[in-house]
């Protein structure tokens, strides 16, 4: 996870924060037919567990979901945190996509497509203490959908999520990026959140 300010200095950061978490929940479309997708509710039931012994950070990105794990979270949701949290998902149908769990208001989503035909990136712009506040949440590429390509016909995601990331965002939102990927294409030391 990478956190930006707008400004990219820490100033302020102990006045207000943003707790953000960041899991891959494994959709289980590879598991044996008898296995509930290797026992999806109750690690659905599990991690919404964990979140309330956490006390219930603000913005919870996801990878691996898809409808049958919103299914299970719209189940496992109501019962933690006060029923806080929202579940932001917009219907895709596909069998890898990403959701985010928020406590804040949102003010807007978007789902953009990256590189090549499986991955995709879900824009969440929430209302926090710091100000407005850019989630992007992806899960990158493994080794399972790497294809030929160069600079010029496939870019790596991150460009992708930075140009589009930078044009979406205002001066005035803070972003992070959240994501799961057997690579790494974020880079750079995490920020604190100003205020």
């Amino acid at each position: 996870l990478v956190a930006c300010s707008s400004d990219g200095s820490d100033a302020g950061a102990d006045k207000e924060s943003v707790r953000v978490v960041t899991q891959n929940l494994l959709h289980g479309t590879a598991c044996p037919p008898d296995s509930d997708r290797c026992d999806l509710p109750d690690r659905v039931a599990l991690f919404t567990r964990q979140l309330a012994a956490a006390d219930c950070p603000q913005v919870v990105g996801l990878q691996e979901t898809n409808e049958q794990t919103v299914a299970e979270l719209r189940k496992a949701v109501p019962k933690i945190c006060d029923d806080r949290y929202r579940i932001v998902w917009d219907d895709d149908a596909a069998a890898d996509r990403e959701v985010v769990l928020t406590t804040l208001p949102v003010l807007g989503q978007e789902r953009v497509r990256l590189a090549g035909p499986l991955r995709t990136a879900l824009w969440v712009r929430v209302k926090a203490p710091v100000g407005p506040v850019d989630v992007v949440a992806t899960h990158l590429a493994s080794g399972d959908d790497d294809r030929p390509c160069d600079s010029t016909s496939c870019r790596p995601p991150c460009e992708a999520i930075a140009r589009w990331s930078s044009w979406r965002s205002s001066s005035r939102s803070t972003r992070t990026r959240s994501g799961n990927g057997e690579r790494s294409y974020w880079s750079g030391p995490p920020k604190s959140l100003p205020a």
